[in-house]
């Protein structure tokens, strides 16, 4: 995810021409970014494709204002889904760790159904109706022995803002930037997703409510496999949806 204070590189996608900054501001919902270049000159990248470089990551975008050394950029579609953000709810184990960090997986089992294949007048049929509700029994003890395992299944509820990028929530411990923690979290999907990936710590500030100090820590995930940034990022635009739906239900009853 990137941040406000990242430095950049941005390099124009059809001339050999590139420009190094600092992100000043950025907009997520919009997918809005401005850049301070300190260049002289930055008109040559005005209406132009760009690919934007930064930590060891890229994205495309396109600059829509560029002058006085700073340049204004819209990022593309397909790359804002991974900024788009939602509040949520929902178990997460969080631990530091000083090791290299390993790949992200799922950790939850949903076996694909071996049913598939039948035809669909065999499915009325008591006996396959019995297997597939076995099926799904199964599944779902599987799946809690799991969590159990991982520490999530009487894990505490933590409310997130979260995207395919990253994730801010508030902490007890004060953690520092550049530290790398793992993630234990069950999605609320249908079914529920429980996943483990990692995060790298961007930004801590300190609050306090109702007498108690907190550290607001907005984590960048690393280490993300691409299923996992999916999933994430199928999550987070369902409960967009659902968000909206109840936000027009709430008006329409007032």
């Amino acid at each position: 995810m990137i941040v406000t204070g990242d430095k950049v590189i941005v390099s124009l996608v059809e001339e050999k021409k590139t420009l190094e900054g600092e992100v000043s501001s950025f907009d997520s919902e919009r997918g809005l970014c401005e850049i301070k270049t300190g260049a002289d000159s930055v008109e040559d990248f005005n209406n132009k494709a760009v690919v934007i470089y930064y930590a060891d990551k890229m994205l495309t975008a396109r600059v829509i204002e560029a002058r006085g050394g700073e340049i204004r950029v819209e990022i593309s579609g397909e790359e804002r889904r991974s900024f788009f953000r939602v509040d949520d709810a929902f178990p997460i184990k969080i631990k530091k760790v000083k090791d290299k960090p390993l790949a992200s997986r799922f950790l939850t089992y949903y076996a694909p159904s071996k049913l598939g294949s039948v035809s669909t007048e065999y499915y009325e049929d008591a006996l396959m109706r019995t297997m597939q509700e076995i099926n799904r029994k199964l599944d779902y003890l599987i799946n809690t022995l799991i969590l159990k395992e991982e520490g999530l299944l009487f894990e505490d509820v933590r409310p997130v803002n979260i995207s395919a990028s990253g994730m801010r929530l508030m902490l007890e411990e004060e953690a520092e930037v550049g530290d790398v923690v793992e993630l234990k979290m069950v999605l609320p999907s249908t079914p529920p997703i429980a996943l483990l990936t990692y995060g790298e710590v961007v930004r801590v500030q300190k609050r306090e409510e109702n007498g108690k100090i907190l550290y607001e820590t907005a984590l960048r995930f690393t280490e993300m496999s691409e299923d996992i940034r999916d999933e994430i990022i199928q999550y987070t635009l369902k409960r967009e949806r659902e968000i909206i739906k109840n936000r027009k239900l709430k008006e329409a009853g007032g």
